[in-house]
């Protein structure tokens, strides 16, 4: 009997849209979520870990991080539910 992947899981997003091999995954995924004016045609995965900046910060790693082809960075953060505080959590970023 197969059981359903749900697919909100950090590691299943990780699998699926944060490694180089799924790149047009990612890029169908940012343009049927953005739908931006221009549409995402490349995208470099990058490091999910995000530097501290001071010694008190917190490590924090998200569930996708990409550079597009203009350069931009962007953060994909995959939620099933609304965290506590998540307005703050995405200024830090």
């Amino acid at each position: 009997m197969l059981h359903p992947i749900d697919p909100t899981l950090d590691y299943v997003v990780k699998r699926l849209l944060g490694v180089p091999r799924h790149a047009d995954l990612l890029i169908d995924f940012l343009n049927a979520i953005l739908r931006l004016a221009l549409p995402i045609v490349a995208v470099e995965i990058l490091n999910p870990f995000v530097d501290r900046e001071y010694e008190d910060d917190k490590l924090m790693v998200v569930d996708v991080m990409a550079k597009l082809a203009d350069g931009h960075r962007i953060q994909i953060e995959v939620q099933s539910t609304t965290p506590v505080r998540l307005r703050e959590r995405m200024l830090y970023g």
